[in-house]
């Protein structure tokens, strides 16, 4: 008796919407919707076109399975697509206008450590993409170099380069600035 794992597993669900059933891809649509989501969101910034971003993936993927090749790559697969996407729409609107602070934090330590967030957000938004997918992939959803890679299209050793050369940058960027005092 062989055990399957999670990743094969999947890979049975993948190939069953393959071969048309509607109930394997629903379920590939409820494992992946609030990562997908989550991932649009963090790339556009807005939970309505993140949500039409995953939205218009999963329709892309369903009419494509014939195209993939190995059905434990769905997971990249389906987020390269939207990756895809998510960089089109980015690309058809304005900039975002900054985002105003909260009025009313509660403490200074709250007031600091939002300013700080803020401006380690800033920066990294500051970030050609290139840099600045491997460091949100890695960072925030916690996937390794190799499945950065798998999304993006390129190879693992590139990926680590470009996050290492992004903490790089970003420390430039967040060096303290000196201050001058007037008197």
């Amino acid at each position: 008796m062989s055990h399957r794992g999670p990743e094969g597993a999947e890979a049975d669900v993948v190939r069953r919407a393959m071969a048309g059933d509607r109930h394997a891809f629903a379920a590939l649509i409820e494992r992946y919707q609030k990562p997908l989501v989550n991932f649009a969101y963090r790339y556009l910034g807005q939970r309505e076109d993140a949500e039409d971003v995953a939205q218009d993936a999963f329709v892309k993927a369903y009419l494509s399975l014939s195209e993939l090749r190995d059905a434990q790559a769905f997971g990249a697969y389906l987020f390269r697509i939207a990756l895809n996407l998510a960089r089109k729409r980015a690309a058809r609107r304005p900039a975002p206008a900054a985002v105003a602070p909260d009025p009313a934090p509660s403490t200074e330590a709250n007031v600091l450590a939002a300013a700080e967030h803020e401006r380690v957000a800033r920066a990294v938004a500051g970030l050609p993409e290139e840099y600045r997918l491997p460091v949100s992939l890695h960072v925030r959803d916690g996937l390794s170099f190799a499945e950065i890679g798998d999304l993006i299209g390129a190879s693992e050793g590139a990926c680590r380069m470009r996050y290492h050369r992004a903490r790089q940058m970003l420390r430039e960027r967040l060096e303290p600035t000196e201050r001058v005092e007037t008197a």
